[in-house]
């Protein structure tokens, strides 16, 4: 046999497969297949035929194609997608045939009817990247098309990507109409941002995966972005390096994509605190969702950092890509960009490899092999399969702070233990659900459910001791059953674990200040909200409560009041400053909001509950309350002394 002619040519490359082929197959095989032929036979071969393309071939749910033009080729792509999402309207979602994309100009090797090459790989690189439903393109059909065609494309800068040793620049195609304003973004380079350099001292292997850890160095700058400025910053710059993560963008309709990136964002900023030479800003202020179309310079003013990590998440529970990019707001640089890509159960190890990236940069230390943070130092607690991912999901859920959300929280964190119960980060999370939901005045059996958060708290600590987050945990449970002297004693330990978590801060802030060290509460309530300066509302009653204790009254009625919510425990300090301050009438409306949050509440039911290190503490505020006319139940003699003869 004569060996086939190989050939070369350069040509437009197109790429596509089904989101979810193996759930959709194993769901329903026969009809999956009904579905794909039909949408071939009605769809695909006009359009080829109409565009003026060529199938190379077809692998399953996978489609190679070439076309002559590479506006032919966005054309087509633009106009099935289009059509598919208009034939899966009447279908069930989980039934849903959905594509996504990538299209190349690359020189291809010809044999016989098939194509090889990198230009090939590098297309389904491309739709690698591209989100359901989507379309990612090279750089090199984008300045083909983009004065021909009527839509917009978003810049998602350079990609690294698998297999493809240089960045490639890779643009999304925006399918509505084209906007008056172009999507495209100003951060280009002609030339490669980074290389590669890979050596036998600079590798890591992560337990989980056996993939390498990999360092990447610069060697040339990015086109500024917007700079940030240091006259603008809301706070000064602290000593060390300072950074916020954003929350991570993915897909507007996919809701379950949403919460898993937005928790994955999270846990980065958990693990990235846990490094004292960084300064972090706290995920209650920075993973908001009102910032993700805000610039790096606005987050950078607005936190009083230098650096911003922002990413997304794309692709589905099978084959997920996460992109993360690490900005030097003040300077206006990209530092670097890195594509990470796995199924959910590889989330842990993505989650590591960002936050080894960012330490790496930050540090100024590329050599992961010496760095305490590795992951050989954390595998005692790498959850296994994809607890990780539902405990992702359920933290998203909790900072979406509802009863409903709390609820759905308590499910997600449950699942997760259920796969895996030696998962202590879950246990933790299950016990502050519990917590918070008790705090917040969402359940009707609150003594039931700090039980439970206690054996939640406890079941952490004991499954990995040098989880800092257990023994908030534990310490939070504690606090909110009374018992300050042993809340303070876990929250002493996180801090010993980790000194710049701002929770642990802010709770150890209130646990001191009723163990009668009101000064040293007020330092380390007001660390917190500089860690978090968007904080959660409790951040703010604890503060104000050091401040009572402190005799600083008018400082409590400032904090307290700028809560956007106050629970009963809050009201209580804030009706005592109003008292200290003669504001009767303010103190009556607080009063009042308690009896219509709670009819039955009295004051010996709070006192009873509290443990107060110098009774001088609790005799003035019962002194405060009852002025203010909330109801005693008992004697006032009763409720200081409770031992006293005729109180039995």
């Amino acid at each position: 046999m004569e060996p086939q002619h190989e050939e070369r040519r350069l040509t437009t490359i197109l790429s596509a497969d089904v989101v979810g082929y193996s759930r959709l197959m194993a769901a329903d095989e026969s009809g999956t297949l009904a579905q794909l032929q039909a949408h071939r036979k009605e769809l695909f071969e006009p359009k080829t035929a109409e565009y003026r393309g060529r199938v190379v071939k077809l692998m399953g749910d996978g489609t190679l194609m070439e076309f002559a033009s590479a506006v032919d080729a966005v054309l087509f792509a633009v106009e099935v997608q289009r059509a598919m999402a208009a034939r899966n309207a009447e279908i069930p979602k989980d039934r849903q045939i959905v594509y996504r994309v990538g299209i190349n100009i690359g020189d291809i090797i010809v044999v016989g009817d098939d194509i090889y090459g990198d230009g090939v790989n590098i297309a389904a690189r491309l739709q690698a990247l591209a989100e359901a439903g989507g379309i990612c393109i090279a750089r090199n059909v984008y300045s083909q098309v983009r004065n021909k065609v009527d839509f917009g494309f978003k810049d998602l800068g350079e990609q690294n990507v698998k297999n493809i040793p240089e960045p490639i620049p890779v643009y999304r195609i925006w399918l509505g109409p084209k906007p008056a304003e172009p999507l495209t973004t100003a951060s280009r380079t002609r030339r490669p941002l980074w290389r590669w350099v890979i050596t036998a001292t600079a590798v890591a292997v992560v337990a989980t995966g056996g993939t390498a850890i990999w360092v990447l160095f610069p060697r040339e700058t990015a086109p500024p972005i917007e700079a940030a400025s240091l006259e603008h910053m809301a706070f000064p710059l602290p000593g060390k390096p300072s950074i916020a993560v954003l929350a991570f963008e993915t897909s507007r309709t996919d809701r379950s994509h949403q919460f898993l990136a937005y928790g994955l964002a999270d846990t980065i900023i958990t693990e990235l605190v846990r490094t004292p030479s960084l300064f972090v800003i706290a995920q209650h202020s920075s993973l908001r969702y009102e910032y993700s179309e805000i610039k790096p310079r606005e987050v950078a003013e607005r936190f009083g950092v230098k650096y911003v990590l922002a990413g997304s998440v794309i692709g589905n529970d099978d084959e997920l890509t996460v992109v993360a990019q690490l900005i030097d707001a003040i300077s206006g640089r990209q530092l670097w960009r890195q594509t990470l890509e796995g199924s959910t159960s590889d989330l842990y190890r993505i989650q590591n490899e960002i936050v080894n990236h960012v330490r790496a940069t930050l540090e100024g230390n590329p050599r992961l092999e010496a760095s305490a943070y590795s992951d050989a130092g954390l595998r005692s607690r790498i959850p296994r399969g994809e607890s990780y991912a539902y405990l992702l999901r359920g933290i998203a859920h909790f900072r979406n702070s509802t009863p409903e959300n709390n609820k759905k929280a308590a499910q997600l964190f449950t699942k997760a233990i259920e796969l895996d119960p030696g998962n202590a980060l879950a246990h933790g999370w299950n016990a502050w659900n519990d917590v918070f939901a008790v705090v917040m005045g969402w359940v009707k059996a609150p003594e039931e459910r700090l039980q439970r958060a206690f054996t939640s708290a406890k079941r952490s600590v004991s499954l990995d001791p040098s989880l800092d987050f257990g023994r908030w945990a534990l310490g939070a449970t504690f606090m909110t059953a009374g018992d300050h002297a042993n809340a303070l004693e876990q929250f002493r330990q996180g801090l010993d674990l980790n000194p710049n978590e701002p929770n642990l801060l802010a709770g150890a802030a209130k646990s001191l200040a009723f163990q009668d060290v009101a000064l040293e509460a007020i330092e380390l309530g007001q660390r917190a909200l500089r860690l978090n300066p968007r904080p959660p509302d409790w951040y703010l009653w604890h503060l104000g409560i050091a401040n009572y204790f402190a005799r600083r009254y008018e400082e409590v009625i400032a904090i307290v009041e700028k809560a956007s919510n106050k629970n009963t425990e809050a009201r209580l300090y804030l009706i005592g400053s109003y008292v200290r301050s003669d504001r009767k009438s303010d103190a009556k409306f607080q009063v009042n909001e308690i009896i219509k949050t709670d009819p039955a509440f009295h004051i010996a039911r709070y006192i009873d509950r509290t443990s107060f290190a110098n009774p001088n503490d609790k005799r003035a505020l019962v002194t405060d309350l009852l002025a203010a006319g909330l109801p005693e139940n008992v004697s006032f003699t009763c409720m200081l002394d409770p031992t006293f003869e005729n109180c039995r």
